[in-house]
């Protein structure tokens, strides 16, 4: 029957990937910017007393609300750019110096930003923090390091958790420049130095340009960091799940709004540097992709210490994390007698591991069975509608983890469905977000 109508399995997974995105896409996103529009009383007619953008001209208009726009504006620049500036020689010097340990090095880089980043902001307050292992050290030898918590430490970690973005997509930059280009521009009189910067460098601009919008979206979008290490720091991420905690069993009108912000800040972010990369992207056919540089004895030391110790400082948290969980404890200070309490105590929590563990393996499997479906039709199978799905597909990524659990949660936490507080809202909230 479907044959006759020239419906066949992939035509059905076709309509399937379309009624997903616009399930558990567009429909709680829609419900969400209809709710920042909405009045008090839940309709969308202005009135003397209140005006369907009321939430908006409160947000312009209270410096409570822009500043923490602007903070959040603050940190992710400054992350970024020294995510890029960390993130770019650091790769550079991996591909194309002898430094031993390469594979040890791309691992412990790669960890890095696996991990929850609220983890890593914990981990930094164990090293740094006003009782911290490294911080009472410094003490006793009469120095004082700033306070980890506010701005400061949200950049730290923001950009230790984050520059590995910008490390791989330089190192596949690179892998596109053709050999012949350097030997070229070294034949031409050029100093190693001259010919990165003039030949090398425009080629993988738009690669950093891609890692550079990852590490804008992903640290503008952070919930975790700035909640723990923050101290008092709002970022427009921390303020909506404020807001709409706030606001729950009511008609949470700001913290949609907030959410529409947020929103708008990251997708124009993406839609800016895909314009950038656009018009920096040169077509290329790589033959030879660039090769090790033969340098001396001394700069190849230099160039070890260098990586080793930016993967070490980066690496560190993941590090502390591991060796606390093994120290006593009292209280806030960790104590240098091992122990295997804090496991034992663990296995007293099985009902928290094991819904960990379902949720984990549910929504992985949704995304593995759906993701690959999907990803099936979208290459074998290009005409308008796939591509809409590769688009929307992405979509999510864009989309920051707290304004998805707020569309979710608005979209089916009340009636009709009900699914505020149980695992299956939590699962189709992992599974749309990945």
């Amino acid at each position: 029957m479907f044959r006759d109508r020239h419906l066949d399995f992939w035509g059905i997974v076709t309509i399937g990937s379309i009624v997903i995105i616009a399930v558990l896409l567009i429909f709680p996103l829609t419900r969400l910017i209809l709710a920042s529009f909405m009045t008090q009383d839940g309709t969308f007619t202005s009135t003397d007393n209140f005006s369907i953008i009321e939430t908006y001209i409160e947000f312009f208009s209270e410096p409570y609300y822009y500043e923490t726009l602007l903070n959040s504006f603050f940190v992710s620049i400054l992350a970024t750019i020294f995510s890029v500036i960390i993130g770019v020689p650091v790769a550079y010097l991996v591909s194309r110096i002898a430094i031993p340990g390469k594979i040890f090095i791309r691992v412990a880089i790669v960890l890095t930003f696996v991990s929850p980043p609220f983890i890593g902001a914990y981990a930094w307050i164990l090293l740094l923090g006003r009782n911290g292992v490294i911080t009472g050290w410094l003490q006793m030898i009469g120095i004082t390091l700033p306070s980890i918590y506010g701005w400061g430490g949200i950049v730290l970690v923001f950009t230790l958790q984050s520059f590995p973005f910008v490390f791989l997509m330089m190192l596949s930059g690179l892998r596109s420049v053709d050999q012949s280009l350097e030997d070229a521009g070294i034949n031409m009189g050029r100093s190693p130095f001259g010919v990165f910067w003039t030949v090398i460098l425009p080629l993988v601009i738009p690669s950093i340009s891609t890692g550079a919008l990852l590490v804008f979206v992903t640290t503008f979008s952070d919930f975790g960091t700035p909640m723990i290490i923050g101290e008092g720091y709002r970022v427009l991420a921390s303020l909506v799940y404020r807001e709409f905690i706030n606001e729950f069993g009511g008609n949470p009108r700001l913290a949609s709004t907030l959410s529409i912000l947020l929103l708008t800040v990251t997708f124009g972010a993406l839609l800016i540097q895909r314009q950038f990369a656009r018009r920096a992207s040169f077509d290329q056919e790589t033959v030879t992709p660039l090769g090790l540089r033969k340098v001396s004895t001394t700069k190849m030391v230099i160039a070890t210490v260098i990586v080793y110790t930016i993967v070490f400082t980066a690496f560190l948290p993941s590090l502390t994390i591991v060796v606390s969980s093994f120290l006593e404890s009292r209280g806030p200070l960790l104590i240098g007698e091992f122990t295997l309490d804090g496991y034992l105590t663990a296995t007293r929590l099985p009902a928290s591991f094991r819904n960990s563990l379902v949720l984990v393996l549910a929504s992985t499997a949704l995304c593995v069975v759906i993701g690959t479906l999907m990803g099936y039709v979208v290459v074998r199978r290009k005409n308008r509608i796939t591509a809409i799905i590769d688009t929307m597909s992405m979509t999510p990524y864009a989309v920051a983890g707290v304004v998805m659990g707020v569309s979710i949660s608005i979209s089916f936490g009340g009636d009709p469905f009900f699914l505020a507080g149980t695992s299956l809202i939590l699962i189709l909230s992992y599974f749309i977000r990945r």
